[in-house]
């Protein structure tokens, strides 16, 4: 899968600082959604995490939590999605594209843009 991150924390500015990067593709199990990112925002845990240090990582660090898209495959325990379910959600930092179904959100009657952009606590007032 096609994803964004990086290996070195560098600068903003340096052309390193972030890459497209091939990662496997994970698994849904359990109450696990996963999806194909059709939008994604920058929170400040991103920017936090992606910060300049002098940390080098072995596996690429993948940054971009809040996301939307469509679901393409959902764990054993999952009820109330299927996929081809169009959904937004703050994810795990620790997991990529995998969120747990009881933290993802359908939306209805707002555009896929305009709620990537919307804080996720913001998000739960629409519902």
């Amino acid at each position: 899968m096609k994803a964004i991150g990086l290996y070195k924390y560098l600068p903003i500015e340096d052309k390193k600082s972030l890459q497209d990067i091939d990662v496997p593709k994970p698994e849904a199990s359990g109450y696990d959604l996963l999806d194909a990112v059709k939008a994604i925002s920058v929170n400040p845990v991103d920017t936090k995490i992606r910060a300049p240090k002098d940390q080098i990582e072995s596996v690429p660090r993948i940054l971009g939590w809040d996301a939307a898209g469509e679901v393409i495959a959902i764990g054993l325990d999952v009820q109330h999605y299927k996929v081809g379910d169009e959904v937004y959600y703050a994810g795990d930092i620790t997991r990529q594209r995998v969120v747990q179904g009881k933290l993802a959100l359908q939306y209805i009657n707002i555009s896929l843009y305009s709620c990537i952009g919307t804080p996720f606590f913001f998000r739960n007032l629409l519902w």
